[in-house]
Parts: C-alpha cells; sequence; structure tokens
C-alpha cells in the first residue's frame, strides 16, 4: 500500500518526511493539484487504495478537511488523520477534527514519550484536560515564577544564552506578537553587549535589523528559492544568518541541517523575522530540550497547554506583570478556563436538540448607575497606557536604529578622518614645539646682559614667527579635516549615549513600568467587564470570579472598583462561596502624627 504524508504547513510535512521516510506535502499542495491538473506539469496523485496521513491534523480548517475527505472517497483513498484535539485549531473556521474524535473511530495513545520526568508527562495531561489543579503541580516543582515582564525578558535572555552555551534547544512560546517582538529584541541586544554580534553586519529585515549571527525564521513558502541541497524555502522554518550583503541579500544556514540559501533582498524585507521567540500557533509541533511560556492574562487553556509541553527535560511558565505567585498561579487558572476553539455547526445542532429550556438569568446586584462611566475611564485609561508603550517603543526602535547605522558607519567615518587627523596632530606637535622655544627665548632675554640683549630680542622675534606660522598651519589642517571630523563626532555620540543610557534606561523602564501599567489597565477592563457579566446573572468559573475580586479590589487607578470587589464578596459570602477578600488600601502615614 502506497502511504503518502500530508500536513498543514510545508514545514510539518517536511519534519514529517524526515521522520518516516514517506513522500509528503502540505494539504493545500495536493488540493490545488487536485483541482488544477496540468498535463504539462504532471504532479504524482496517489493511486487508488493508497493511505493518506494527515499529521497535525487539528490544525486543518474545516473547509479543507471537507474537500479531502470529497477526494478520498472519490479516489479509494484510506484516510488517516493525526492530531491533539487539544491543541490550537486551524487559523481559520475549524473544530471538525475535535468533532471526528469524539464520534468517529479512534485511536489514543495512552502513554507519553516526550518527557523525561513522569510527573510532567502526568500532569500535561491533566492540563490537557483543563484541570487547574495542573498549576499547583507545576507550581510545587518550582516551574511558575511570578514577576515583571522586564525581568522576564532578562531571564529568558540569559536561559538562551546557558541553553546555547550547553548545546541544550530552547523552545520560548508567548501569546501576543508584540512579546514575541520583544523577546526577540531583548535577546539580540543581550547579544550585542556581549560581543556576539557584529552591528557593521545589520540589514533590514521585516520590521527589524538583523546581524550575521542572529537566528531568524522565513514566513513564507517559495518553491523557486531553492537550498544548496534542493530543498524549498518554507515558512517558519527557522535558520542562522552567515552573510549579509550591500544590497540586502542574505545567506542563511538552516537550523538542523539541509543547506544553506541567500535570500533576495525583496524575500528578505517582506518575509524574515527574528526566531529568538514564536507564538503558540508557530510552535505548535516544536520539541526542544527545555522550553520557557511567557504567560500574560492574554494566554489561553490551549495556548498553555501548547507552551508547556514542547520541552522534553524542563517547561517553565513565566507570568508577566506580577510579583506574586499565587496572584501567577490565578492568571493561569484563568486561562485555562478559556477555550477559544471552534465550535462546528453540526455540534451546536446536537447541543441546541440536547439542551433543556433555561429560566432566563437572574441578576445577582444591582449594576448601578455609575457602572458605565466607570467602565469608560477604564477603556479612557488603558488607551492611555497602550499608547504610551507604543510610544516609548517606537522610540526605541528609532534609537536602535540609529545606534546600529552608526555602528555600521563608524569604521568608515574613521578611515575617512584617518589622514586629516594624522595631519592635525603633526601640527599640533609642532606648535607645542615652537610655544616651547618662544618660552626659552623671553626666558633668555630676562636673563640677557646688555650686550646680549639685542641678538636675545631677534631670537624672540624668530620664535613669534615661527609659532605664528605653526598656528596657521594647525588652523588649515583642521579647517581640511572638519568635514570628517564633525560626522565622526557625530556617529561616537550615538554610539556612547546608547551605552550610557543602557542602565539608566533599565532602571526608568523599573521606575515608570509602562509595560505593567498597560497591562494592568487591561487586566482592569477585563476584570470589569466579568464583574458586570457576573451582576447581570450570568455563570462565571470560580477561578475567574476569584481573579475578578483581587483586581478590582487592588486597583487603586479608579473610584468604584473596590466597591464592586466588596459587593462581590458579600454575595458569595451569602451564598456560601469562599472568595479572597479584596485588598486593603494602601496606609497612608502623615508626618507629624504617625512619625
Amino acid at each position: 500500500r502506497v502511504v503518502v504524508g500530508l500536513a498543514p504547513t510545508a514545514r510539518a510535512a517536511a519534519v514529517l518526511k524526515q521522520e518516516t521516510g514517506a513522500e509528503c506535502d502540505t494539504v493545500a499542495k495536493l488540493l490545488y493539484e487536485l483541482d488544477h491538473s496540468d498535463p504539462r506539469r504532471p504532479w504524482p496523485i496517489p493511486p487508488a487504495g493508497s493511505t493518506i496521513l494527515v499529521d497535525e491534523a487539528a490544525m486543518l480548517n474545516t473547509s479543507d478537511l471537507y474537500r479531502l475527505v470529497v477526494h478520498a472517497e472519490k479516489r479509494q483513498w484510506r484516510l488517516a488523520l493525526v492530531g491533539d484535539p487539544f491543541q490550537l485549531q486551524a487559523v481559520g473556521r475549524g473544530g471538525m477534527f475535535t468533532e471526528l474524535c469524539d464520534t468517529a473511530r479512534t485511536v489514543e495513545l495512552e502513554k507519553l514519550h516526550r518527557f523525561t520526568h513522569r510527573w510532567e508527562a502526568a500532569t500535561t495531561l491533566r492540563l490537557r484536560a483543563g484541570d487547574p489543579t495542573a498549576i499547583d503541580t507545576y507550581a510545587a516543582h518550582g516551574r511558575i515564577r511570578a514577576g515583571s515582564l522586564q525581568d522576564h525578558l532578562d531571564t529568558i535572555a540569559e536561559t538562551w544564552t546557558r541553553c546555547r552555551d550547553a548545546g541544550e534547544s530552547l523552545s520560548i512560546v508567548t501569546t501576543r506578537n508584540e512579546h514575541v517582538a520583544a523577546i526577540n529584541t531583548r535577546i539580540q541586544q543581550h547579544r550585542l553587549d556581549n560581543g556576539e554580534l557584529d552591528p557593521t553586519t545589520a540589514t533590514r529585515i521585516d520590521g527589524d535589523w538583523a546581524m550575521v549571527g542572529d537566528i531568524v525564521v522565513t514566513r513564507r513558502n517559495d518553491r523557486q528559492l531553492r537550498t544548496t541541497v534542493g530543498e524549498p524555502v518554507r515558512n517558519r522554518e527557522r535558520s542562522t544568518i552567515t552573510n549579509t550583503s550591500d544590497t540586502g541579500d542574505i545567506t542563511v544556514s538552516r537550523i538542523g541541517g539541509h543547506g544553506t540559501i541567500t535570500l533576495p533582498v525583496d524575500y528578505v524585507r517582506d518575509h524574515v523575522q527574528l526566531a529568538y521567540a514564536s507564538t503558540e500557533h508557530g510552535a505548535q509541533g516544536d520539541t526542544a530540550d527545555r522550553a520557557i511560556t511567557l504567560a500574560t492574562t492574554a494566554t489561553t487553556g490551549r495556548g498553555l497547554y501548547v507552551g508547556m509541553t514542547r520541552g522534553r527535560n524542563h517547561n517553565d511558565a513565566l507570568v508577566a506583570d506580577t510579583d506574586d505567585l499565587t496572584q501567577a498561579i490565578s492568571v493561569l487558572e484563568a486561562a485555562i478556563a478559556v477555550d477559544r476553539a471552534d465550535v462546528p455547526a453540526t455540534v451546536q445542532r446536537r447541543t441546541l436538540a440536547a439542551a433543556v429550556p433555561r429560566s432566563s438569568t437572574r441578576p445577582r446586584v444591582q449594576v448601578p448607575d455609575w457602572f458605565d462611566d466607570l467602565r469608560g475611564d477604564a477603556d479612557e485609561l488603558a488607551l492611555s497606557a497602550r499608547s504610551k508603550v507604543i510610544e516609548r517603543d517606537e522610540e526605541r526602535a528609532a534609537q536602535k536604529r540609529r545606534y546600529v547605522d552608526a555602528c555600521r558607519d563608524l569604521p568608515v567615518a574613521q578611515a575617512a578622518h584617518a589622514p586629516f587627523q594624522a595631519q592635525v596632530v603633526d601640527a599640533e606637535h609642532v606648535v607645542t614645539e615652537a610655544t616651547s622655544h618662544l618660552w626659552n627665548a623671553e626666558r633668555d632675554l630676562r636673563n640677557a646682559g646688555k650686550l646680549q640683549r639685542r641678538s636675545a630680542r631677534r631670537n624672540v622675534a624668530a620664535a613669534n614667527d615661527v609659532l605664528a606660522v605653526a598656528a596657521e598651519r594647525l588652523a588649515r589642517c583642521e579647517q581640511a579635516a572638519e568635514p570628517t571630523r564633525r560626522p565622526l563626532s557625530e556617529l561616537r555620540d550615538i554610539v556612547d549615549h546608547h551605552d550610557r543610557i543602557h542602565s539608566t534606561r533599565e532602571m526608568l523602564d523599573d521606575w515608570n513600568n509602562l509595560d505593567g501599567h498597560a497591562d494592568r489597565a487591561e487586566v482592569l477592563c477585563d476584570a470589569l467587564d466579568t464583574w458586570e457579566r457576573w451582576a447581570e446573572g450570568h455563570k462565571v468559573p470560580a477561578a475567574q470570579l476569584r481573579n475578578m475580586v483581587t483586581v478590582l479590589g487592588g486597583d487603586r487607578t479608579l473610584n468604584g472598583t473596590s466597591q464592586l470587589a466588596e459587593a462581590t464578596t458579600r454575595w458569595a459570602h451569602d451564598a456560601g462561596i469562599d472568595l479572597p477578600k479584596p485588598p486593603r488600601p494602601d496606609r497612608t502615614i502623615d508626618l507629624g502624627i504617625e512619625l
């Protein structure tokens, strides 16, 4: 029986081919060839009776899966779908693989072979099932850390370096693209500070700069671009830059082999990105020795499951913008409760048909008249905080571009100025000697007797003439050097300024904590939305309710949030539900009264 492997992405297809030895390609490629056959360019269509093995099937969108099933029935193929229904789904409309797992004939693995530690394999299954007690197990083994975003970025950069030095692979996963960019920038800067990257090799890529030695990823399939071993360029394949050119082309070496390739400038500028970290969708299917997940309030249960299952030996969750481990655990428990997976129409119809008619929701507490104003103030606060972060990031990016450009241009400017600088130094030396001769002549004049004074005066006059000529020559040399000195001085000022403000910038970031304020403002908006749904009588998971009380009770930016938290706590007490007490306001000491 002929076996053909398929996958949703070109990279996953390449991995499947490497691990099975079967002919593999993408689902999109097979469907295109089946629907657009060209006799002038024949493509090997699997014969009747073939087994079509689809890996990472959970990422297939419903339309492609339907078309594949239609072709399989028409051509008498045996279709085998392999995947995890609890991982992230397709970018488009999906969910059908989960439905098939629930209703069709399935074979499920009973043992996990990826993980070194048995406890981690068992905990992964609980996390997969949405059991919040899995978070407690990770915490007991020291796998959950709380801290600010800047602290976590430093930790990630240092961990990346240690793993690289130890020969270990590291997968760094997060939810938002902005955090991926922040991690990439921090690791790149860490390598620059350690002298591992040469800024004179910097070249422009999609939205950033990259240098020889940087890890990058290609973000578009291109079968016309081939490596030295004949492999095409695939989306999400990671490489190391080995050379850059003045034209913007870069030469990269694939991580894990498969040759090298020089990518043209048009592709580089639009489809090459830094790749020290990736989103959960980008990391799905990867396996590394160690993994770090940067978790935020935007992280979902499926995303956390993907991130915490990439590492064989060690998986850490770094929870941003909280220094309290208990709060970090609450954030992860809330993430587990969030599932944004698509539900197919067949499931919706079945669920609705089986549903027992329910009475309309009854309000738990009255929503105050001022709530809408409070919610609007929270939106304005979040918008203002996020605008400050964007403004700072844009300013930092511009400063970084100026620094990278200056480092690249500095050697050229130094070489251009060197001949003129040598002439200035030589002229300064002549002026110094002429000044010394004048001082000696003036001293001899003061000490000369009547017979020697005429000769001494002539010597002083001659020394003055020599000094005047030397000073005029120095002025001409400095004037000739000025066109090259000024740009060199400006470049040096840029580099020196960047080096001087690095530590100051970190202190300012810790002091201002713009990212923390922005994330807390967004968390506050989510907490207010949760409170409104809860107050109106809608069902809210217990972990999300506890997190909401903690956020509203601890807020000090808006008036009224603590009243909402107290109202929730009173209701929970009357209903016999255990909720944390809202944090008390910070105590203020008035000088002269309580000194």
